[in-house]
């Protein structure tokens, strides 16, 4: 499973230097719609990073999405201004974060 981090540059630096390496930097919130959209789709992304101010922007319709992809026992942390959304094809995970 892959984290993805979805952001501004800005927002997403940290994570990239940390190692993370699906790093997504739309231009635009449509961009950030499509982006999303095709990661709620992917398999192989078990965590979706995203700031929680920029879900805010989204269409309900993908912000719901998103809510329902959600593995019951898997949470979602808000950390500061960041979301953090584990998504329900994540069951491996057994660390806490």
């Amino acid at each position: 499973m892959e984290i993805a981090v979805v952001g501004t540059q800005t927002f997403t630096l940290g994570f990239q230097l940390a190692g993370v390496t699906r790093i997504l930097n739309p231009n635009n919130e449509e961009e950030m719609q499509k982006d999303l959209r095709q990661l709620l789709n992917d398999k192989e992304v078990g965590i979706v990073v995203i700031d929680a101010s920029d879900l805010q922007k989204m269409p309900d319709r993908l912000r719901i999405q998103l809510s329902d992809s959600i593995s019951p026992t898997s949470p979602v942390l808000e950390l500061a201004s960041t979301l953090i959304i584990l998504r329900s094809g994540a069951r491996n995970l057994n660390s806490p974060i």
